[in-house]
């Protein structure tokens, strides 16, 4: 099936739809890669992204994630003390996260991640952020940094307001799905985390290549934006003062990831309670 056989609307929310049931489901079925960007390593993450997936999986589509670390505040304290490095720190965080998860429904959608990884049919990338000085920063840090920093002129507060969007566009998600041919591409950008900021309230706008030139416009420029992360391995500049730097998933990580996995694809259950 095309993407432009399905009833995809432009835009959709937690109020008037299932995002999962009305969007992902049905996109995801019809797509042979999908990459994701924005998000931080976490079960609740993968839970997210993997809703959706069973057509997807079934049929071995590509899947590539850019993710955000999970660190606290302490784990910053520690990491730019010396204390610890940052790779051990995810592992720590990570392993401790999935010991504490209850849900079975949890557990299987991140089975189902780790057996797309086990199967290099995903893969991962971790986004390290510095400061000039090179410490680590952590990315929900980031809008109140930018909003107190003092602007003089107009044009520094046009440039503060450009960085705190994009920083909140990042923070929001940004999905990207391919089918088979030129024009079947479909992009999303919105909210999916409403639970976490204390709002029963979540949305995305979808841009559909096929649609009109507006649109086209716009998955270009999510495909852009996807591929400035992925493919930069060296560190850039995303917004000034800041160096963001993809790095693939640490090696003790991933392989903590793959023992989860299940053994066969036929035990991958990603059915709702």
């Amino acid at each position: 099936m095309k993407f432009s056989d399905l009833d995809i609307r432009r835009m959709y929310d937690s109020v008037r739809s299932d995002l999962y049931t009305d969007f992902f489901s049905p996109v995801l079925s019809a797509s042979t890669e999908c990459k994701r960007v924005g998000g931080t390593f976490t079960s609740k993450t993968f839970l997210k992204i993997a809703t959706g997936m069973k057509d997807f999986i079934e049929k071995d589509g590509q899947l590539q994630l850019v993710l955000l670390p999970n660190f606290t505040k302490e784990d910053l304290n520690a990491i730019n003390t010396g204390l610890k490095n940052e790779e051990d720190v995810l592992l720590e965080n990570w392993i401790k996260e999935y010991e504490q998860i209850e849900s079975e429904f949890v557990k299987n959608h991140t089975k189902a991640l780790a057996w797309l990884l086990k199967m290099k049919l995903l893969v991962i990338k971790i986004v390290r952020i510095k400061d000039l000085q090179g410490n680590v920063v952590r990315f929900q840090d980031l809008e109140s940094i930018l909003k107190e920093t003092e602007s003089e002129t107009k044009s520094q507060l046009n440039q503060q307001k450009e960085n705190i969007e994009k920083i909140r566009k990042l923070r929001q998600k940004i999905g990207i799905f391919r089918g088979e041919g030129k024009d079947e591409f479909i992009t999303f950008r919105g909210n999916l985390d409403y639970e976490a900021e204390g709002s029963d309230y979540g949305h995305i706008e979808v841009s559909r290549y096929w649609e009109s030139d507006d649109e086209r416009d716009e998955c270009d420029k999510d495909g852009e934006e996807f591929e400035k992360f992925w493919n930069d391995e060296e560190e850039f500049e995303y917004i000034p003062n800041y160096k963001f730097q993809s790095v693939l998933l640490p090696d003790a990580l991933k392989q903590n990831l793959v023992q989860v996995a299940p053994e066969s694809k036929s035990e991958i259950n990603l059915a709702r309670p």
